[in-house]
């Protein structure tokens, strides 16, 4: 199967011992079932003959093992199955996240957030249900089968052919037919998918307010509603494929228990067999091909397990064109410097951004402002320098190529401030200490008092320990800014580059809080993205646009 290739799922190989034991664990359930209904059978005719008490004994004690057989395999396959289930689970849910962390900012740029959330919560459900849904259960379902056929083969030969021809046939077919249901509902919903479905919703739920303001939130309404019908008509359609093919394992049933009365008849008056075991002939075929019931339902969800694991796999591909050989860490002195050569960030190689490459060596203790108008590609660079973006031309550290640097030894070598950064729903003291955990109060009441934030934590009756709420709700913008800065500086790397570090500031407390941050960052690499120079004594390169 397709499925099978996805290297996602692959990772059940890790586990397959105790998918193996749960496949057989569930057959020896099933099992306990068939010789459950053939033992009690055996026990009700002899007992209508009215035997002495410990002829029936054994056949009492007998169906007593297997009933309780029955529910204490059940339950060991429950804890089997769904402990491997619980940890493929895991492992899929790790792989898929590393490669959403591995991919830059143009293959991200694929994925809208509730596809994002989608594969690493239903799509990583969806998947591990192949080996948990349908693999496990066919299994056990063949195990159980043949099983009862063997029983049927030590009673009459001749009808346990036809009924393992009949059984086997049986469970082919009904995935074969799972298949085509899940293809067929899917045509008829004309690809429609509870992800598309998703993206709709939060698409709607993100636009209501201006939805409502313009007057279009019947169109959001009436666009979720047809999706959502043609979904309910692909689940309609999966329903009746799904009925047909149970109606088929009746019918099936049926006409295997009548043949088996017919032949059961014909050996007792040949004298094969006792009268007694009339009855658990006539009976075996029901729970014998019951063990199939299952199937339709299962293998009539086989499209959405098979679109969710080449989801997985497609990110994972994806994730794979940025791996490259082994990095090794480079030893670094303590004076750290760039230099940029032609360089320049790029979304796609035949459209690269508006700029002429850039050739600059930042001094440390002097700082290198870039300015340029709006839209240019100035944050692109801040992107690019953390790995967020490929970039062409030459980036050197002490000689180094910055690609060739593992990503942990980047991370101790800049201090990258993004300008949509985000604030935890914590308080002042924690957003600061993911900038440093080990930063000491008094380095932390240092950077506060650098971006003249000392009134706001002293105004404040929790003081440091302060909520700052979702996304920093109960700080102005202003104020956001400034902690974002001070959580920047507590950190301890050679070179910063910070874009637009003072927005929302008026120009006074900018040219301060600047000041602040040039004289403690004096003996560091400081780049700065603006829209306008500062005015301080930074050197200032502007970029200009390409004609």
């Amino acid at each position: 199967m397709i499925i099978l290739k996805s290297s996602a799922l692959s990772e059940a190989k890790t586990i397959w011992k105790q998918i193996a034991f749960a496949a057989i664990l569930g057959g020896i359930s099933l099992g306990m079932a068939t010789a459950l209904l053939a033992s009690s059978a055996w026990l009700l005719s002899m007992a209508s003959t009215g035997p002495p008490i410990l002829t029936l004994q054994v056949a009492i004690v007998s169906v007593r093992f297997f009933g309780l057989s029955r529910g204490i395999f059940r339950y060991a396959e429950r804890i089997v199955s769904h402990d491997a289930a619980f940890k493929l689970m895991t492992k899929l849910r790790v792989t898929l996240y590393r490669s959403f962390s591995n991919l830059n900012l143009i293959q991200i740029g694929k994925y809208s957030r509730s596809q994002a959330l989608q594969r690493l919560t239903k799509g990583v459900e969806t998947s591990q249900d192949f080996w948990l849904r349908l693999v496990i259960p066919w299994a056990s379902a063949m195990i159980a089968g043949i099983s009862g056929i063997g029983i049927l083969n030590w009673l009459v030969p001749q009808y346990s052919i036809i009924c393992a021809v009949a059984y086997l046939g049986l469970a082919f077919v009904l995935p074969f037919l799972g298949f085509i249901s899940s293809a067929g509902a899917l045509e008829e919903s004309k690809g429609i998918s509870e992800e598309e479905i998703t993206e709709l919703i939060a698409h709607a739920c993100d636009s209501i307010e201006e939805a409502l303001i313009f007057q279009y939130s019947n169109q959001l309404e009436a666009d979720v509603t047809q999706s959502s019908r043609k979904l309910l008509e692909r689940s309609n359609t999966e329903a009746k494929f799904t009925g047909s093919s149970t109606a088929l394992v009746t019918i099936v049933t049926g006409a295997m228990t009548a043949i088996a009365i017919i032949y059961a008849i014909a050996a007792f008056k040949d004298g094969s067999i006792g009268g007694i075991n009339i009855a658990v002939i006539s009976l075996l075929p029901m729970v014998i091909f019951d063990t199939l019931a299952p199937l339709p339902v299962a293998f009539s969800n086989y499209k959405d397990i098979k679109s969710s694991a080449l989801t997985l796999e497609e990110v994972s591909k994806l994730s794979g064109l940025n791996e490259s050989h082994e990095k090794e860490l480079v030893t670094f002195d303590d004076n750290v410097s760039i230099k940029l050569k032609e360089f320049k960030p790029y979304w796609n190689l035949n459209d690269s951004l508006l700029f002429d490459p850039l050739t600059i060596s930042p001094e440390i203790g002097r700082p290198l402002m870039i300015t340029g108008v709006s839209g240019i590609g100035k944050s692109s660079i801040v992107y690019s320098l953390a790995g967020l973006l490929p970039y062409s031309g030459s980036v050197k550290i002490n000689g180094n190529e910055l690609s060739d640097l593992p990503e942990s030894q980047i991370q101790e070598i800049f201090t990258i401030g993004l300008q949509r950064d985000h604030l935890f729903a914590t308080s002042i003291f924690e957003n600061l200490r993911i900038g440093n955990r080990e930063a000491s109060i008094e380095s932390i009441q240092e950077v506060l008092e650098v971006v003249e934030l000392t009134q706001l934590v002293s105004d404040s009756p929790e003081g440091i320990h302060t909520l700052v709420g979702d996304f920093g709700r109960v700080l102005s913008s202003g104020e956001r800014q400034r902690l974002l800065l001070a959580r920047l500086l507590l950190r301890k790397t050679p070179i910063f580059i910070l874009d637009e570090p003072f927005e929302f500031l008026d120009q006074d407390q900018l040219s301060r809080i600047a000041n602040k941050v040039f004289e403690l960052l004096n003996d560091r690499t400081l780049v700065l993205i603006s829209h306008l120079p500062l005015g301080l004594g930074e050197q200032v390169i502007s970029i200009q646009a390409r004609r």
